[in-house]
C-alpha cells in the first residue's frame, strides 16, 4: 500500500473518535447574527476530540486579545468565526473544522497536512498568530512526523465566510480530508456530465480523481456541501473507500498541494441542499417523484450515477418546463432512461445544488459562487482557459449573440461594422473549438490502436480503459456533428446581419441566435465531456499499471498520448 492510502487509511481509522462530537444544541455566541473572527487558547489541551458541549463552553478558554500575535499557546488553539470554527489540537488529534448551523454547531471535517513520504499527520508542535483581528484571523501551525520531519501550513478564516483558506509552507505537499458523513466526491461536468465517486461503487479502494481545481464533495446527510478549490490545476487528488459505518463505508480524499499556493474548503450548509435516492430496476423508463423539494432557488443538477463514476447528468431549476427533470407540486421528478440491454445504472439519483440563478437569495452560496470567489472565473471562462481558447474578448457564440439582442432591445441596430467583426470572431472561436475537439478524436482512435496491439499480458488495460475511449469518441461525434460547427456557424453569418439590420427583435433572428447557441453548446458540452473523460483515462493509466506491473508499458504508451492534449491552457501539466 502506498503511503497516501496509509495516510488517508489513518485519518479514515481515526474518524470514530469523532462520532461523540457530532451533535449538541449550540449555545447563542455573543455575536450571534454579527460577523465575527476569533482566536482562543484553551489552555489546557483536550486529551482526545472534543465534544461539541466542551467546545461551546469554552471552560477555561482564554480568548487571545486582538491584535495581539506573540501568544504562547498553553493548550489547543482554536479559530472561530461566525461560520466555523478550527481546532488545531496539541496532542496529535487532526485539526478538526466545525461548522455552525441552524441546529447547532456540528463537526464536519477533518483536515490533515503531511509531507510527501510521510504515512500520517505529524504532531503539532508550533502555532504562529499572523492576524488577529474581527475581520480575520490566521495562523501558521508545524507539526512533526515520527521522523522528525518538520511541515507548516497557515490556516485563515474571515468574519462572515464559510470558507477556510489553508495554505501549505514548508514540507507539506498533502491535505487530507475525511469525514464520517462524506458519501460523494463529485467532479463537477459544468457543460457534461460529472464524475461521482462513492465508496460503495469505487472500481478499486485508492482512486485517483480525474480533477484539476475543484472538487465538491456531498457530507452530512443531504445538509452539507463542501465545496474544494486549489491552486493551480493538475494536482494529484486521491480518494479511498474505507471501513463500513453503519449502512455506508466511510470515504476520504487527499489532495495534493504545493508551497505558498491556496487551497480552499468552502463549508455550503442548508437542510436539503442535496439528495439521493437509490436506483431500483423498476424505475427505468418512469417517472420518479423524489422526497425532496428544493429549499431555494438555484440551478441544481441531478446525476444518474453508474457503476465505475460516470453519470448522467442534466441541469433543472423550479422554472424548467422540459427536460428529464421536473419541479411538480413543489417536488422534484425524474423521468428515468429505459434499460439498456436490459440494465440500469448501478448508481443513486444524486441531486445537489450547483449554481445560481437570479432568484437564489444573496446569503446562498453554490459551488460556482466559490469557484468564481477564488479561481475567479466562472464555468465559460474555466472551460475556454482549460481548453487553450480563452482570449480578451472570449467571443463565445451565447456571449455575442447576447451583445446583439442587448442592442435590438433598445430598437437600435449595432453598428454593422462591429456586429462583422464579432461574428468573426467568434467564426474563429467556433473553429479553433472544432480543432480541439478533433484532436480528442484523434487521441481516442490512437490509443484504440495501441491497445488492439496489446499483448494477451495486457489485456487487463484494453478491459480498463476501452470503454473510457469509446466514451470519448461518442462525445467527440456528437461535438462535430454531420458537418463542422464553424461551417455551420460561417452559414449563418449573411442571415444575422440582415435580421440586425432591421433594429429590432425579430422572430427570424431570434430563430437564427438560437441556432448559433445550439453550436456552442454542442461545443461547450462535447468539450467538457472529452476533457473530463480524458482526465479519467489518465488516472486508469496510472491505476492500472499500478495493479498489474505487467501493464506498465502500454499504459505509459497511451499516456503519451494523453499528455499533450491536457497540456494546455493555464500551463500546468497534469500529474503522472
Amino acid at each position: 500500500m502506498t503511503r497516501t492510502a496509509v495516510f488517508i487509511l489513518m485519518m479514515l481509522v481515526a474518524s470514530p473518535a469523532l462520532a461523540a462530537s457530532a451533535s449538541a444544541a449550540e449555545k447563542p455566541e455573543r455575536d450571534a447574527g454579527l460577523p465575527f473572527a476569533r482566536i482562543y487558547d484553551t489552555v489546557t489541551s483536550y486529551q482526545a476530540v472534543a465534544t461539541v458541549a466542551e467546545l461551546e463552553a469554552k471552560r477555561g478558554w482564554k480568548g487571545i486579545p486582538e491584535d495581539k500575535l506573540d501568544h504562547v499557546f498553553q493548550g489547543d488553539a482554536v479559530l472561530v468565526n461566525d461560520k466555523l470554527m478550527l481546532v488545531l489540537y496539541a496532542r496529535g488529534e487532526m485539526p478538526m473544522v466545525f461548522c455552525r448551523t441552524a441546529a447547532g454547531l456540528r463537526l464536519c471535517l477533518a483536515v490533515a497536512p503531511a509531507q510527501e513520504k510521510a504515512a500520517s499527520v505529524g504532531r503539532l508542535t508550533s502555532v504562529r498568530l499572523l492576524e488577529n483581528n474581527p475581520g480575520a484571523v490566521m495562523a501558521t501551525a508545524g507539526y512533526t512526523d515520527a521522523d522528525k520531519a518538520v511541515c507548516t501550513v497557515q490556516y485563515r478564516l474571515t468574519a462572515g465566510q464559510p470558507v477556510l483558506e489553508v495554505r501549505p509552507g514548508d514540507g507539506t505537499s498533502r491535505i487530507g480530508i475525511s469525514s464520517l458523513t462524506m458519501r460523494h466526491l463529485v467532479v463537477p461536468g459544468f457543460f457534461g456530465d460529472d464524475m461521482v465517486f462513492s465508496a460503495e461503487s469505487f472500481p478499486r479502494d485508492l482512486v485517483g480523481l480525474p480533477v484539476e481545481n475543484m472538487l465538491v464533495a456531498l457530507l452530512g446527510g443531504g445538509n452539507t456541501v463542501l465545496t474544494a478549490v486549489w491552486q493551480p490545476a493538475g494536482q494529484k487528488v486521491m480518494a479511498l473507500a474505507g471501513k463500513q459505518q453503519g449502512e455506508f463505508k466511510t470515504l476520504a480524499c487527499d489532495i495534493g498541494v504545493l508551497k505558498d499556493k491556496k487551497l480552499w474548503l468552502a463549508f455550503l450548509e442548508g437542510e436539503g441542499l442535496w439528495h439521493e435516492r437509490p436506483l431500483r430496476a423498476e424505475d427505468a423508463g418512469k417517472a420518479v417523484e423524489l422526497d425532496w423539494r428544493p429549499p431555494l432557488a438555484a440551478k441544481w443538477r441531478a446525476d444518474l450515477v453508474g457503476p465505475r463514476g460516470e453519470a448522467q447528468s442534466w441541469d433543472f431549476s423550479e422554472a424548467a418546463t422540459d427536460g428529464p427533470v421536473r419541479i411538480q407540486a413543489g417536488r422534484a421528478t425524474v423521468q428515468m432512461p429505459p434499460a439498456s440491454g436490459g440494465k440500469v445504472s448501478a448508481g443513486p439519483i444524486l441531486i445537489y445544488a450547483l449554481d445560481r440563478t437570479q432568484a437564489t437569495p444573496l446569503t446562498a452560496f453554490t459551488p460556482v459562487d466559490i469557484m468564481r470567489n477564488t479561481l475567479g472565473v466562472g464555468p465559460c471562462q474555466y472551460v475556454l482557459e482549460t481548453e487553450g481558447l480563452a482570449s480578451q474578448d472570449n467571443p463565445t457564440p451565447d456571449g455575442v449573440m447576447g451583445w446583439i439582442e442587448k442592442g435590438l432591445r433598445r430598437k437600435k441596430a449595432p453598428d454593422a461594422d462591429e456586429v462583422k467583426e464579432r461574428l468573426k470572431a467568434m467564426g474563429e472561436l467556433v473553429a479553433r473549438a472544432d480543432a480541439r475537439i478533433k484532436r480528442y478524436a484523434d487521441l481516442a482512435a490512437d490509443a484504440q490502436a495501441i491497445l488492439a496491439k496489446a499483448a494477451p499480458a495486457e489485456a487487463p488495460a484494453a478491459q480498463m480503459m476501452g470503454p473510457t475511449l469509446d466514451t470519448i469518441q461518442r462525445a467527440a461525434k456528437a461535438g462535430l456533428g454531420p458537418s463542422a460547427a464553424s461551417e455551420r456557424a460561417a452559414r449563418l453569418a449573411g442571415p444575422l446581419l440582415a435580421a440586425v439590420g432591421k433594429g429590432e427583435l425579430t422572430p427570424e433572428f431570434e430563430r437564427l441566435a438560437a441556432e448559433v447557441r445550439a453550436i456552442g453548446a454542442a461545443q461547450d458540452r462535447a468539450l467538457a465531456k472529452c476533457r473530463m473523460t480524458t482526465r479519467w483515462l489518465k488516472e486508469e493509466c496510472g491505476m492500472v499499471a499500478a495493479d498489474d506491473p505487467r501493464c506498465d508499458a502500454i499504459a505509459r504508451k497511451v499516456f503519451e498520448q494523453i499528455y499533450p492534449i491536457l497540456h494546455v491552457g493555464r500551463g500546468n501539466a497534469p500529474a503522472s
